[in-house]
Formats: C-alpha cells, structure tokens, sequence
C-alpha cells in the first residue's frame, strides 16, 4: 500500500491512530528546540534589561520595578510643528547669540588698550605751612589731567581689530551652523516618526492576516488536510508577525521620543 500523504488518521479497534511521516517529525523537533532556544534567550534579554533599568534607577538589582507591560499605539502621527518656534526651544540657539555677544565684547576691550587715553584726576592733602604760610595745617588741592596715545602700536592695534573680527565672524558662522544643524534634526526626526507610525500600520494589517491564516490552517489540520509542519508553520508567522508588531510599536514611541526633544519639548 503506498502512502500519498505526510500524515493520515486510521481507524482500529475503535480508537484512532496518527501517522505521521518520519521527517516531519524530525521537522517538528527542530522547530521545538528552536521556540525553546528563542524562549530563553527572550527570558535572558528580559532579565538583562531589568538590571539595567535598576542600574539607571539607582535601585538593587534584586528589586523588580513596577512598570506597564503595554507599549502605547501611535497610529497617526502628529502635525508637524513650525521649525521657527520649535528652533526658539532649543538651548543650543539661546546660548549661540550669546557667544557672538561675548566676542563682540572681547573685541571691543582689545581694541580699547590702543586708543587714546585722557584721565582727569583730583588729589588733595592737608600739609604744614599752609596757605600765606601759616603754621595751622591747611587742605592742598591738586587737580591734574594725562593724555597717552599710544604711537608705536599702530601695526599691532590692527593685527588685534582683525583678530578681534575674525572671532565675531566665527561665532557668526557657528550660530549659522547650529541653526542648519537643529533645522536638519527637526526635519529628519519627523520624517523617522512619520515613517515608525506607517510601519505599525503595516505590521498591524499583517499581524490581523497571519492570525487569519493560522486560524484556517489549524482547521485544515483538524480535518487532516495539511500536515503538522505546516500548521507550526502558520503559529510560527503568526508569533513573528505579533512580535514585529510590537516592535514597531516600541520604535514608534522612541521615534516620538526622539522628535519631541528635537523641538525642545521634554526640556519644559
């Protein structure tokens, strides 16, 4: 009698009997050791992040911190703000101008060491004789006035101005920078949030089909129409199909994370 099928029920005695061909089997085990294998490493992983959270928290490591096992669903991104007030938000642009203040003022006190000087000053002192010299101590009054130009510097107040510029030019030039730089941020962050958002609707479509699918083979199965390998199979890419899913809900929120302190949001 020859077998045309991987694996058929039989009928004996009143009970029935599976025959399942050997390779399947071997199959099968395979894929066993494999969920195993993947069950322990997820475990291994899980542990590995709790430490870690309780090393960031300051907590002992044996302490298990209380934390909400759902990952919050993004499925529509949010408006994209105006990068000129979300630039305004950011340290970075507050601190720039400031540095270009404070060469501006470095500057301006180098150049001052070269220009002309013209103090006034008062002196006064009570001394012995006094005025028609008497003999009673009298107030002696003294006012004076200097000028200084500084004549044999000429050479080197210009090489100090042009310094002096170069460095306002160059405080200029890095706010122009941090400017573009924050602006590419702004709009690379969005876009790696816009993007994160259409991928939980991808792996969600696909998330609903692979349970589909499974629930369809495993009713074939049932009825002996398709064999055990490929009733695993349909488990297999329904367990891969949520696990994506929840990893793009996770990459989502890092998404939004990241975007939100782009504009300046989570430093308020």
């Amino acid at each position: 009698m020859s077998i045309f099928c991987s694996s058929f029920l039989a009928e004996k005695s009143g009970e029935t009997v599976a025959f399942t061909d050997k390779n399947d089997l071997l199959l099968t085990e395979v894929k066993l050791n494999d969920a195993r294998y993947q069950l322990l490493q997820a475990q291994n992983n899980k542990e590995i992040s709790r430490m870690e959270l309780n090393s960031f928290a300051g907590v002992p490591f044996d302490e298990n911190i209380s934390i909400d096992p759902a990952i919050q669903e993004s499925r529509q991104a949010e408006e994209f703000p105006e990068v000129d007030s979300a630039m305004d938000a950011r340290p970075e642009l507050r601190i720039a101008p400031n540095k270009v203040d404070v060469q501006v003022s470095v500057s301006k006190i180098e150049n001052a060491k070269f220009l002309p000087k013209f103090p006034i000053g008062v002196d006064g002192s009570y001394a012995s004789p006094g005025y028609d010299l008497t003999s009673d101590l009298s107030p002696n009054y003294a006012v004076y006035t200097k000028l200084s130009i500084p004549v044999f510097e000429w050479v080197k107040r210009k090489s100090t101005r042009k310094a002096g510029q170069f460095s306002v030019n160059m405080a200029k030039e890095h706010q122009s920078k941090v400017q573009d730089q924050i602006r590419l941020e702004i709009e690379t962050a969005y876009y790696s949030y816009m993007q994160a958002v259409e991928k939980v609707l991808l792996t969600e479509s696909s998330l609903q089909k692979a349970a589909e699918s499974k629930s369809v083979t495993m009713s074939k199965y049932k009825e002996g129409n398709v064999s055990i390998v490929e009733a695993i199979d349909a488990q297999i890419y329904h367990q891969q199909a949520k696990v994506n899913y929840i990893q793009s809900k996770l990459n989502a929120q890092i998404a939004k994370s990241k975007f939100e302190r782009t504009i300046g949001r989570m430093n308020n």
